[in-house]
């Protein structure tokens, strides 16, 4: 549930999402998310 607030939030403000857990986030279509960083 805290996943689609997050991501309604992000779609709201118009600003990709940055996560690691990019396959949480597929099932919405219009996120845009990013991996902040690579991990080691």
């Amino acid at each position: 549930m805290i996943d689609a607030l997050i991501a309604q939030t992000a779609i709201a403000l118009d600003m990709p999402l940055a996560t690691f857990n990019q396959k949480h986030y597929a099932a919405v279509p219009q996120l845009k998310t990013f991996q902040p960083y690579r991990r080691a």
